[in-house]
C-alpha cells in the first residue's frame, strides 16, 4: 500500500525519529534516579502516536498531515520537557538535602568550585520555578535537558565525596573529644585545688571571726 506523505516529510519523521529516542533515553535516566518518580512524558508519547497513525491514513488530506506532524514534533519535545523537570526537580530535593546533611561542615573546602556550583544550581531551580506555558515548554525542551545533565553531575559530584567528607567529619569530632579531654585532665585539677585552698582560707576566716566573737562575750 502507498502512503502519501507531504513533500519533503521524509526530514521531518527522521526529525521525529530522533526525537522520540532522546524522549525515551531521558526517561529511563529518570527511572534509574528512582523507580518511583512518575513522570507525565509518557502520556506526551501516547499522542505522538496517534499523530502517527493520523499521518499514515491516506483518507486524511495532505494538509492535515502536515498539522500532524508537526504535532508529532510538538508531543516529542514536550515530553523530553517534563521528563527533564521531573528529574530537576528530584535531584534539587537530593541536592538540598544533602547541604542540610553537612550545614555543619564548610562544603567549600571539599569542592574546588563550590560557590560556582551553588550559583549554577540556583539559576537553574529560579528556571523551573518560572511556570512555562505548553508553548514555552516546548520551545525550551532543549535548555531544560541542558540543565538536568548538568545538575546530575553536581550531584553525582557531591555524592562521590560523601564519604571522605565523613570521614574528615569524624576525624574533626574524635581531635575535638581528645581535645576536651586533655584540657579537663589539666585544668580540673588545677580548678579543684583553686577552690579547695579557697575553702581553706575561708574556714580558717571565719573561724577567728568565731573565737573572737567568743572572747568578746568572755
Amino acid at each position: 500500500m502507498t502512503i502519501n506523505l507531504p513533500v519533503g516529510s521524509d526530514s521531518d519523521l527522521d526529525e521525529i525519529s530522533k526525537l522520540f529516542v532522546e524522549a525515551e533515553k531521558i526517561i529511563k535516566s529518570i527511572e534509574k534516579l528512582d523507580k518511583g518518580l512518575v513522570s507525565p512524558s509518557v502520556n506526551q508519547l501516547r499522542y505522538l502516536a496517534h499523530h502517527l497513525i493520523r499521518i499514515l491514513q491516506n483518507n486524511i488530506d495532505i494538509e492535515d498531515k502536515k498539522e500532524n506532524i508537526k504535532l508529532a514534533k510538538n508531543h516529542c519535545k514536550r515530553s523530553i520537557y517534563d521528563a527533564n523537570e521531573v528529574g530537576i526537580l528530584y535531584l534539587l530535593t537530593k541536592i538540598s538535602n544533602f547541604q542540610a546533611g553537612y550545614r555543619f561542615i564548610s562544603l567549600s573546602k571539599h569542592f574546588n568550585n563550590y560557590p560556582d556550583n551553588l550559583f549554577r544550581i540556583n539559576e537553574i531551580n529560579k528556571f523551573v520555578e518560572v511556570p512555562l506555558s505548553d508553548g514555552e515548554k516546548i520551545k525550551y525542551y532543549d535548555k531544560v535537558s541542558q540543565h538536568y545533565i548538568e545538575l546530575r553531575d553536581l550531584s553525582e559530584l557531591f555524592e562521590s565525596n560523601r564519604s571522605e567528607i565523613n570521614k574528615n567529619y569524624l576525624l574533626k569530632i574524635g581531635v575535638g573529644i581528645f581535645v576536651t579531654i586533655i584540657l579537663g585532665a589539666i585544668f580540673i585539677p588545677l580548678l579543684s585545688g583553686y577552690f579547695s585552698k579557697m575553702g581553706e582560707s575561708y574556714f580558717r576566716n571565719n573561724s577567728k571571726d568565731t573565737s573572737a566573737k567568743i572572747e568578746l562575750k568572755q
